[in-house]
């Protein structure tokens, strides 16, 4: 089918005739064509881009680092950057104008619907006995907890293995253990097909006329019979009728 009546886009597809910019990304994608698009209207707008975005420099040849302020531009944008700008026959003056982002929809995609549950951990749970072990500003936390245990003697020492107790049970009551899995073992999988195609318009007409006209394939060929064949084969006979009757005239009575 080609793009005018698909209305998507395959992720290895050639954009040369479609429209749409991408410069970053080697495969097309609906949201990393947003993802662009919307980066190239922040930077025309503040002339850079947040931390937090991919690095467009290589791409576009420019510096994208935020001065003072560009971040005071981009704080002001915050709206923009979340808004597309309407289809031009949407003249409502309800709508931010954000990005205008010719990105068509992805014919083949992966969605992923997300289910949330959380708990508190356990006071036993060896999350904390990894966090002293591996990482590091709790474990160097935990070692200078143990070197002021052996020296106390002073009122400065023992102030600080208080304070450093205490930030490790802050760090402990403040600790979160994120999982992230899938829930299925397999996924569903849509197909988007054309709906009516030419034969099933004609079968659908053919239908139609049948019900409502008694018509079928042989009453077409009846019609094409009595149109043509049947009217020459009228016409012959008459000819021969009308001979018929001009040599019986001219004959002379016995």
């Amino acid at each position: 089918m080609s793009l005018d009546r698909r209305e998507c886009l395959l992720h290895d597809e050639d954009l040369t005739d479609t429209g749409v910019k991408m410069e970053a990304f080697s495969n097309y994608s609906r949201p990393s064509c947003l993802l662009e698009c919307r980066a190239r209207h922040l930077f025309d707008e503040c002339g850079c881009l947040p931390y937090y975005f991919p690095d467009f420099a290589p791409v576009w040849k420019k510096n994208t680092t935020c001065t003072l302020q560009g971040l005071k531009c981009i704080g002001g944008k915050t709206k923009q950057l979340n808004a597309l700008k309407p289809e031009a026959g949407d003249k409502s003056s309800d709508f931010i104008e954000g990005a205008d982002c010719n990105c068509p929809h992805d014919c083949e995609e992966t969605v992923y619907s997300t289910d949330m549950s959380q708990a508190d951990l356990r006071p036993d749970s060896l999350i904390f006995e990894r966090l002293k072990k591996d990482y590091k500003p709790v474990k160097n936390l935990v070692q200078k907890i143990a070197s002021l245990e052996t020296n106390q003697t002073s009122a400065r020492n023992r102030f600080l293995l208080w304070r450093l107790q205490d930030r490790l049970k802050e760090l402990e009551g403040n600790t979160s253990l994120v999982h992230i899995y899938f829930k299925e073992l397999g996924i569903i999988k849509y197909s988007k097909d054309e709906l009516y195609g030419a034969m099933d318009v004609i079968a659908a007409f053919g239908g139609i006329v049948g019900l409502c006209m008694g018509f079928s394939l042989l009453s077409a060929a009846e019609l094409i019979y009595f149109f043509t064949l049947r009217f020459w084969l009228d016409r012959q006979a008459k000819k021969k009728a009308d001979q018929r009757a001009q040599q019986q005239s001219v004959m002379p009575s016995g």
